[in-house]
């Protein structure tokens, strides 16, 4: 390369080398979503995928209610669950998005735009520490490299990885203590907004900015340079912040049921071996440290027998791993602080014991059960140890930079990249899951009245309900599927009613064989359509036609009944 190319190209680097470097780890977020974006798919597989989706869908129907946590009858029909939606902003893009590309390539969207906005403002925080554009780009790919967060979505949905408000929170709080003026009280509203919204989006990391903060205020003290301005400005912020955070907490729990989680260990552990701290989260759910280092088989859930079998979403990256070491030792007291922010969400997401001793997890825990309520999946931690090790790996390579020179820091970079590609996120193909081929559902579009699928909502088989979900997206009307498993049920499920009313099919039966339905009771409560689905239970297509007469409609496998009125 010549003296003149090689000077246009270190001005073309100065001069766009740091929007590169944010917006690259973003695009590269399309490979393995693609085939989802290019046919119309939803990335993933199982029912956590298609509960969430069912979600953002519900969003779209009832904005206010799903955001302010409250009572709808269009699950639960006609008895009612009061929910709120997980993750307001990928509810809200969702909306936005599913009207013009379909509800497949919206969901793939949404993931981009969400772990996308995670390792562009993870980037954006090593920048606002001063970072060079290349050590930039290493910090947005850790969470590319990290195959949790591609494996979260395929395997537990977007809710798993929303976590951009951390690094943006942390910007907002670095802001505060360094800056002055107005500058100083955009940074502090910025931290308290991002602690609200932590807890509204992901309610795991919601008490990972007011740790900060006051982190930050006992570090400045100890420092001798918190001055009543700054403890003023970080007070207002924290106090503005948790109380954000109390509400979602309250709201969260106001429409919780009080059965969930479903499933809790019997073990204890004991903090000075006389208050008992229960471990709530089953073995499968923490991240183990073999699993960590080395990237185990890919399994996903509907290749398990159960959802606890599934497997290889553990691995934090080799790479970024050991240049959070290099940054801690060679980036100061600044390196190893961000370092070990990594280290404690990897230390967490452990879960409640590391190894024979109780961990983070176990004490963070404790608090979260007596405010609301217990949490279940300690791997939620590990955007914390992205965030954390990917600023430190960004310190690294500048550091690295200025002992080695230019070309060994590029070939870092080029390690961490291949890292991502071979064994990280980016190595892996997400399940696709189809929506089911019902055009004839349209007609149903204005029409009044609840909607029964048969055989699924006749059944007592939790495997029907993502099915069920999905056909709820396309018809649109209420149903008697539960909604989240999270959620309060009002009265009881309208599973039993449907039980009194004879539309049940009993399975556990010696001789399996299905009710006859009451078309009045039916009617009273609130139903007016049968859809058949032929693909569930083939043998069993033909009954509603003995009950209800010839199909209003037909298309493929699917049929659709009036319940006639029997006054």
């Amino acid at each position: 390369m010549s003296r003149r190319s090689s000077a246009a190209w270190q001005a073309a680097w100065r001069r766009w080398g740091l929007p590169v470097a944010l917006i690259l780890p973003v695009l590269m977020m399309i490979w393995p979503l693609r085939e989802a974006l290019w046919n119309d798919g939803i990335p993933g597989a199982g029912p956590d995928i298609i509960s969430t989706l069912w979600g953002n869908w519900w969003f779209s129907q009832d904005p206010l209610t799903a955001i302010v946590g409250g009572w709808t009858n269009i699950a639960n029909h006609p008895n009612g669950v009061w929910g709120a939606v997980l993750s307001p902003s990928s509810a809200m893009l969702f909306t936005v998005l599913y009207g013009w590309t379909g509800i497949g390539r919206a969901s793939a969207l949404v993931d981009i735009a969400q772990l996308g906005g995670l390792c562009a403002a993870t980037g954006a925080l090593a920048h606002r520490l001063g970072v060079r554009p290349l050590g930039v780009f290493v910090a947005g790919m850790a969470p590319l490299v990290c195959r949790y967060m591609i494996y979260a979505l395929g395997e537990a949905s977007v809710v798993a990885v929303v976590g951009m408000g951390v690094p943006i929170g942390l910007i907002g709080l670095l802001d505060a203590v360094e800056r002055q003026g107005r500058r100083a009280k955009i940074g502090a509203g910025l931290v308290a907004a991002c602690m609200g919204l932590s807890a509204f989006e992901n309610p795991y990391l919601a008490p990972v900015l007011p740790a900060a903060a006051a982190g930050m205020i006992a570090l400045r003290w100890r420092q001798g340079a918190l001055d009543r301005e700054l403890l003023r400005r970080l007070v207002l912020a924290v106090v503005a912040g948790v109380a954000i955070v109390v509400a979602a907490a309250a709201l969260f729990a106001r429409v919780s049921s009080p059965e969930y989680p479903f499933e809790r260990t019997e073990h204890v552990s004991y903090l000075l071996w006389v208050i008992p701290l229960p471990i709530v989260e089953q073995p499968w759910a923490a991240a183990e440290v073999a699993q960590l280092l080395w990237p185990t088989d890919t399994r996903w859930v509907l290749e398990a027998s159960l959802g606890m079998q599934a497997s290889g979403g553990r691995y934090v990256g080799l790479s970024t791993l050991v240049l959070s070491v290099v940054g801690a030792a060679l980036g100061g007291w600044r390196g190893l602080r961000w370092a070990a922010f990594g280290w404690l969400g990897i230390l967490l997401a452990m879960g409640s014991m590391v190894g024979p001793i109780g961990g983070p997890f176990l004490y963070l825990n404790a608090i979260m059960d007596l405010i609301a309520r217990p949490l279940t999946q300690p791997t939620r931690y590990l955007v914390c140890a992205v965030v954390g090790m990917g600023v430190a790996s960004g310190m690294a390579l500048d550091a690295l930079r200025a002992r080695l020179g230019v070309w060994p820091s590029r070939a870092l970079a080029a390690a961490v990249v291949l890292d991502a590609f071979v064994l990280g996120g980016l190595s892996l193909t997400l399940p696709t899951t189809w929506l089911p081929d019902a055009d004839c559902l349209s007609e149903l579009d204005g029409a009044e009245g609840g909607v029964l699928m048969w055989p699924l909502d006749a059944t007592n088989n939790v495997r029907d309900l993502p099915r069920t979900q999905l056909f709820q997206m396309l018809h649109g009307h209420p149903s008697p599927q539960p909604g989240i498993a999270s959620w309060a049920i009002e009265k009881n499920r309208a599973r039993a009613d449907l039980d009194e009313a004879g539309y049940a099919y009993r399975e556990q039966t010696r001789e399996p064989q299905p009710l006859r339905p009451e078309p009045k009771k039916l009617l009273e409560m609130g139903y007016r359509w049968v859809v058949v689905d032929e693909k569930t239970l083939p043998r069993l297509k033909r009954l509603p036609e003995t009950w209800f007469g010839e199909p209003m409609v037909a298309c493929g496998d699917i049929a659709i009944h009036e319940i006639p009125d029997a006054r």
